[in-house]
């Protein structure tokens, strides 16, 4: 009698194989995630305290991504008339302000 092919046990290799590239889809789609998320937030970190901030972006970019607010303000005081006009006007800025990290008065 010859075997069909239902009754037939996958080999090791192919077990090995499609465990293999599940294993590289999920972590491929886990780092994407990863990625997106530091893309779109700014992690604001205050050194006194272990408080973290998560404050969205306005646009997906690594810029900012990771921020102290004494680094953040030490970058304002060295910063030009004009440099100093811009970073007012950004959302992180704002966000700083909001949640009371800086001080909105210069």
């Amino acid at each position: 009698m010859k075997k069909n092919q239902a009754d037939e046990k996958p080999s090791k290799v192919m077990v090995v194989r499609t465990l293999t590239v599940l294993w590289a889809v999920i972590l491929f789609t886990l780092i994407n995630f990863v990625l997106l998320f530091l893309m779109s937030t700014h992690v604001v970190s205050d050194p006194p305290t272990i408080a973290v901030e998560y404050i969205p972006k306005e646009h997906l970019t690594f810029k900012d991504t990771f921020v102290t607010v004494d680094g953040y303000l030490k970058r304002y005081d060295s910063a030009s008339f004009r440099e100093k006009r811009r970073l007012r006007n950004t959302d992180l800025h704002h966000a700083l302000v909001e949640t009371r990290l800086i001080d909105p008065t210069d």
